[in-house]
Parts: structure tokens; C-alpha cells; sequence
């Protein structure tokens, strides 16, 4: 493993350390999916913390793509999303005030929100040439309480997956960063819950 990529998985082990320590509890076994009709689930777009201009957007989009994939719930179209996250004037999506977030799962009629940040979006040199990395963490949160239900960080440069003869070399932005996205939710499972209507507090939001 070159310098650079071990410096990245130290950095990794220590963001994802600290998001798992702002969680509302414990980490627990993923939980029963909900019985009957998908839940409903809104991706805010993800804050760009890398100095790649179009970072946020692209690695959205991806994350967006690999929810539907999944097929276990009801993703709010991207649209939507974003009207009401101008309405409210929100900018810095990493976090999202209590307030807010009650406002945004009562327009969307969402018990659940996804939030979370690109941090790389860089170009990692190793002695064969230059591979992209990609990386985001994710946080979903309850609309009813606030809480952090889960977490998860992933970060991928193009060798990781190498083998023999550059075989596995990655050398496209976007096709790693929707592998990191596959990688960022493959423990994604919505908790056991209430109805979408009951999970968002009544008269939270006009």
C-alpha cells in the first residue's frame, strides 16, 4: 500500500470513529425492514468538502442510483429535494439543524433523511500512474427525534481492487465513485418504524 493511500485509510478509520461516537445510541444488528409499502426517504445533496467544484453533485447522484438499486424504499426525487431545501435557504447540507429537518420531513412527507459529505475527490499518485479517489460518509436520520439511526464512511482510490497486470485499475472518476457509493451502502437497512405520516411531528412545520 502506497504512502498517500495508507494516510487515507488512517484518516477514514478516524472519521468514521467520530461519526460513530455522534450517533444517538449504540450501533445494533440492522434491524426488520418495515413491513408493507416502502418507506419513504429523502437524500439531501451532499456537502462538498473537497476542492473538486462538481464533487457534490456527481457523488449524489451515484448514492441517489445505488438507493433505487437497493430497493428497499421510496427515494424523493432529487427535485423535490431540492425546492424545498431553497425554500429553507440551506446551504451546508453535512448537518441540518432540528428545526429544519422537521420542516423538510413534513413537506417531503419523510420519516427518514440521509445527510452527509464528499470528503475526497482527488487524484491519488501511485508508482504505475495516477487513479482517482473518491470518498463520502453518510448519516440517516429520524425525522420524529433527530437522531442518528446509522452511519457509514468509504473511501476508494482506483488500485484498491487491483490485481496482477493492472487488472481491477480504475481509472474512471465516476465508475469509482459509484463502486465507493455501493461500498458507503452496503450496510444501509431502514430501522423498524413508524408510518411516514406519525414519524413527522404534528404541526411541526406551516
Amino acid at each position: 500500500m502506497s504512502r498517500g493511500a495508507w494516510s487515507r485509510s488512517l484518516g477514514a478509520a478516524a472519521l468514521l470513529a467520530l461519526l460513530a461516537g455522534c450517533a444517538a445510541r449504540a450501533p445494533q444488528p440492522p434491524a426488520e425492514v418495515v413491513a408493507g409499502p416502502r418507506p419513504r426517504i429523502a437524500l439531501l445533496p451532499l456537502e462538498n468538502l473537497t476542492t473538486a467544484p462538481d464533487a457534490g453533485e456527481m457523488v449524489t447522484r451515484v448514492v441517489f442510483v445505488e438507493l433505487v438499486k437497493k430497493g428497499s424504499c421510496e427515494v424523493v426525487e432529487s427535485g423535490m429535494v431540492e425546492g424545498v431545501m431553497d425554500s429553507l435557504r440551506i446551504r451546508a447540507t453535512g448537518s441540518v439543524a432540528e428545526a429544519d429537518l422537521a420542516v423538510i420531513g413534513q413537506r417531503l412527507r419523510v420519516p427518514w433523511v440521509l445527510v452527509g459529505s464528499v470528503i475526497e475527490s482527488d487524484v491519488a499518485r501511485t508508482p504505475d500512474g495516477d487513479v482517482p479517489s473518491v470518498g463520502a460518509t453518510l448519516r440517516l436520520l429520524e425525522v420524529a427525534t433527530g437522531g442518528v439511526r446509522w452511519a457509514n464512511l468509504s473511501v476508494r482510490t482506483g488500485d484498491d481492487r487491483e490485481r496482477v497486470l493492472g487488472i481491477g485499475r480504475e481509472h474512471s472518476r465516476e465508475r469509482l465513485a459509484a463502486a465507493m457509493a455501493a461500498d458507503l451502502l452496503s450496510s444501509f437497512q431502514l430501522p423498524a418504524s413508524r408510518d411516514t405520516v406519525a414519524a413527522v411531528p404534528a404541526g411541526s412545520a406551516k
